[in-house]
């Protein structure tokens, strides 16, 4: 079966409590008071990153136009 979004209007603390032990709550937001349980990045979208990260550095140290920052994951 392919993968599917859904909308859970009530979310049980057990599954909230689960995601924070596994840290599967890392991705998760809060945005207008509503909580948007996000997936771990996929391995395509890590090459992606690793990619634009490998064009950008040498890019940015020769311009002097900034610095490129991995996310902390810290909300």
């Amino acid at each position: 079966m392919a993968s599917v979004k859904a909308v859970i209007l009530d979310v049980r603390p057990e599954l909230l409590a689960r995601r924070q032990t596994t840290g599967e709550d890392r991705w998760d937001e809060m945005w207008g008071g509503v909580l948007h349980l996000s997936p771990a990045p996929s391995n395509e979208q890590q090459r992606i990153l690793d990619e634009l990260v490998a064009h950008l550095v040498p890019l940015l140290r020769e311009t002097s136009r900034g610095t490129l920052r991995e996310p902390s994951g810290q909300g």
